[in-house]
């Protein structure tokens, strides 16, 4: 099974908004202080940062980000 397909399957109807990249997530990534070094988190941080979005997420250096971090 494709990604495309297990998002359609799994994801469509949910009521969840997938975000792609932008130059703007990318500037607030460039200019992130390394509190956290994995690049995943660091690309989710940046895309909340630039949104004004709590993060779901349970890895407490990511609160020295000073965003809304549930969980």
């Amino acid at each position: 099974m494709s990604f495309k397909d297990l998002l359609k399957d799994k994801v469509d109807g949910l009521d969840i908004e997938l975000f792609h990249m932008t130059a703007e997530h990318f500037d607030v990534l460039a200019g992130l202080p390394f509190h956290h070094r994995d690049p995943f988190n660091r690309l989710i941080l940046a895309q909340c940062l630039s949104e004004n979005l709590p993060l779901l997420n349970k890895d407490s250096a990511l609160s020295n980000y000073g965003l809304k971090r549930l969980w």
